[in-house]
């Protein structure tokens, strides 16, 4: 249990086969130097938090991303979002004091002006497209990183 967050990440990287390991990998690095990202939350987001008693006041409030983690297959790169006080009711009295929330980043959205909103619109695809045939019970094989190959089959 000495293991550094950094080894299990980058074990969860190697693991994955819902992400391209490399993209993702790249993503979640250029993520965390490019922090705070500000984001809105799409209707699946919006939904999922509905379904936690979770109610957030306005459907287009830009949030900031603060924070970035990687759950590998199960949740792919999570964002911390943080919210302003009158933007978020809960059902629980007592969880009132959180007001950061943790999103899968399918779930969010990004300006279109952000210099990684490409890349992310792309993994945000790919992931959704991975999820719906891993969902439909057919087996996923891992990713193959794209690499530059030299030789046949190039």
């Amino acid at each position: 249990m000495n293991e550094n967050i950094s080894e299990i990440t980058e074990r969860m990287f190697a693991t994955a086969t819902i992400d391209d390991p490399v993209f993702a990998r790249q993503l979640f690095l250029d993520m965390e130097s490019s922090l705070p990202i500000n984001v809105r939350i799409n209707e699946i987001g919006f939904q999922a938090l509905k379904e936690q008693g979770v109610y957030l006041a306005e459907p287009n409030t830009v949030y900031e991303m603060d924070k970035v983690f990687y759950a590998g297959d199960m949740a792919g790169i999570l964002c911390s979002i943080s919210a302003k006080d009158a933007e978020v009711s809960s059902c629980d009295q007592d969880d009132q004091k959180s007001k950061a929330l943790v999103m899968s980043l399918t779930h969010l959205r990004i300006d279109t002006s952000h210099p990684l909103a490409t890349k992310i619109r792309e993994y945000q695809k790919l992931r959704s497209m991975r999820l719906a045939i891993a969902n439909s019970g057919r087996t996923l094989k891992p990713i193959k990183s794209k690499k530059n190959k030299k030789g046949f089959g190039a």
